[in-house]
């Protein structure tokens, strides 16, 4: 059996994502906001809490733990383990929606509040920066320093851009920590030594292994997402095949026709034409009149 990885969503959304562990969730969030020189908080709503039934109902659904804190504004945290540039147009399109939704039709815009998504992701999203945390706001283009507002903000947390030695800062010694949970090696000593906090979310992590059934949900939910990542990339292959042969198809049929024609312009008759083309005579006859 596969070790659990802490970074997986639904671990994330159990360790996070619970009443009695909203503690370690503002510790998280607080890291992120102190790595970017923003605001911290002090307290959060949970507005979907960790529920088995999530699980059991659709293995695919996006598990994401989304909060509310003292001032209004959303915080949305996402696990993602693969994906490519367009997780960043997905991230946006994502933010419109939670922003969106936070009104009625009928009400005003005084109402929306910030909506913050932080992505902890386990692939490399942004080649051109070396740095493992981004963060994006809207600024004016020429002056970076002139902030449109602060009603959207990106978090982009790329895992494997967070090197061995990086256990300085708080968001680093998170990020550390969704590494090697669940490996008995020097880093995770170090942090289950020094931080209470990694101390009480790794005993977090021990009562999600120990629990024969969220075990068992853990590991249908990676065979289906495995599942459909080959049944995705099946398609994409057999697409490309069928793509390929009717671009030949087409090719050939066209050859065909501007034989016919041809063969129509040295006056061959039109049966002797439909003989060694296989073209019908109706469309040989459509052809002369081309």
């Amino acid at each position: 059996m596969e070790n659990i990885k802490a970074y997986s969503d639904i671990v994330v959304k159990y360790l996070l994502g619970r009443e009695e562990t909203k503690d370690i969730l503002i510790s998280f969030i607080n890291a992120v906001m102190e790595d970017s020189g923003l605001d911290l908080i002090s307290s959060v709503e949970l507005k979907n809490p960790f529920n088995i039934q999530d699980f059991t109902e659709d293995k695919l659904s996006i598990l994401d733990v989304k909060a509310i804190d003292e001032t209004g504004k959303t915080i949305d945290i996402e696990i993602q383990s693969r994906g490519d540039m367009s997780f960043a147009n997905r991230s946006l399109y994502y933010w419109s929606k939670l922003y969106t939704s936070q009104i009625a039709e009928s009400e005003t815009y005084k109402r929306l509040k910030p909506v913050c998504c932080i992505n902890l992701l386990n692939f490399r999203l942004l080649e051109d920066i070396e740095k493992f945390h981004s963060c994006y706001v809207l600024k004016e283009k020429d002056e970076p320093d002139k902030i449109l507002t602060d009603h959207l903000i990106l978090h982009f947390i790329e895992l494997p851009k967070v090197g061995k030695n990086m256990v300085k800062t708080s968001l680093e010694m998170w990020s550390q920590y969704f590494i090697n949970e669940g490996g008995d090696n020097n880093i995770m000593k170090t942090l289950l030594k020094d931080e209470p906090i990694i101390e009480k979310v790794h005993n977090e992590f021990k009562k999600f292994t120990a629990d024969e059934h969220l075990r068992e949900i853990y590991e249908s939910r990676l065979k289906a997402k495995r599942d459909h990542a080959y049944f995705m990339e099946v398609a994409r292959e057999e697409g490309l095949k069928e793509g390929l042969k009717e671009g030949l198809k087409e090719g050939l049929e066209q050859a065909v026709i501007e034989t016919a024609q041809k063969m129509l312009a040295d006056g061959l008759a039109v049966e002797v034409i439909s003989k060694y083309t296989g073209l019908s005579v109706e469309k040989i006859n459509s052809l002369k009149l081309k």
